[in-house]
């Protein structure tokens, strides 16, 4: 298996990729984010395919306190919408719900609001 690596310019505007003995690819910005999304769609397109299983114990999951979504219905499909998640090192990725898939979302959302302590009143 090929080992990779890859670190960050001392001003943050260059990544480097090393590729065991390859040459190193020195990468702006923009030519990186091109990048992750040719590998992202390479990965898609790969066997065995990811499983479609909830996160669990052990599983690797972005995460970042500087993500941020949106939402918006989809038209002209009434009752669907899109909800999208931007990483900021990854960028925007999103999903099409449609009814059941909102239902499921709101449910979840009211359980997570259900378990925050009451607010104080002040």
């Amino acid at each position: 298996m090929a080992k990779i690596e890859a670190g960050v310019s001392q001003d943050r505007k260059e990544a480097t990729v090393f590729c065991d003995s390859a040459r190193p690819a020195v990468l702006d910005s923009a030519q990186l984010e091109e990048l992750i999304v040719h590998l992202i769609g390479t990965r898609e397109g790969m066997l065995p395919p990811r499983a479609q299983l909830d996160p669990f114990g052990g599983t690797q999951v972005l995460v970042s306190e500087k993500m941020r979504w949106y939402c918006k219905a989809k038209h002209p499909a009434p009752g669907f919408a899109q909800l999208l998640l931007m990483h900021p090192g990854l960028g925007w990725v999103g999903i099409e719900l449609g009814p059941e898939g909102i239902d499921a979302l709101t449910a979840e959302l009211q359980k997570a609001r259900q378990s925050l302590p009451p607010k104080l009143e002040g």
